[in-house]
């Protein structure tokens, strides 16, 4: 999936596959990205839209769906 650079001091980067309801989310200090599953597109969309990526994603996301830690081939 093709993460998108977002403008936040938490969050460096988002994806969002719809057909999966996968919310990939890579952190700005760790570099991890993990998936978020089963997050309902209208989620995904208010994320995108919100003032604060951050804060958004510790009360909306982060304890709300399951998670996953997804590992990036290596180069």
């Amino acid at each position: 999936m093709r993460l998108r650079k977002i403008n936040s001091r938490i969050v460096h980067a988002v994806g969002y596959d719809p057909a999966y309801l996968l919310l990939e989310v890579r952190f700005r200090i760790s570099k991890k990205i993990y998936g978020f599953l089963n997050v309902p597109k209208q989620v995904y969309d208010d994320f995108m839209k919100a003032r604060s990526k951050g804060q958004f994603f510790n009360y909306y996301i982060k304890n709300n769906y399951t998670f996953i830690e997804i590992k990036e081939p290596a180069h």
